[in-house]
């Protein structure tokens, strides 16, 4: 392993202190992106119920009472464009098996933390 030079690592003391501010920012704003998508799983029903809820006795506009939370927006594109799709039941799918290389491709790489 290389020795490092005490100027070595007095630049890297110096880039990671400088660094931290722009960290902690974007740590931030991850830990405020993960509130968002808690809030959406929370409260998916509301949204997913328009497709389902009056073939219960419910009402289907339950989203409603949401609207103006930060998160509404995210939780309603994913209840309609992505999760209501997910039951189109003349949707052709590939077989598990079309899948298995990509899988295996993925699991077979390396990665370390």
């Amino acid at each position: 392993m290389d020795v490092l030079t005490r100027e070595q690592w007095m630049t890297i003391v110096d880039e990671t202190i400088s660094a931290q501010p722009r960290v902690g920012l974007n740590l931030l704003a991850m830990v405020r992106g993960l509130s968002d998508v808690y809030c959406m799983v929370k409260h998916h029903q509301d949204f997913q119920g328009r497709y389902y809820h009056e073939h219960l006795g419910m009402d289907p506009n339950l989203r409603v009472k949401h609207e103006g939370q930060p998160w509404y927006e995210l939780a309603e594109r994913f209840a309609d464009q992505w999760d209501q799709k997910s039951f189109d039941p003349s949707f052709t799918s590939e077989p598990l098996e079309h899948f298995e290389p990509l899988v295996l491709r993925v699991f077979a790489q390396a990665k370390s933390l």
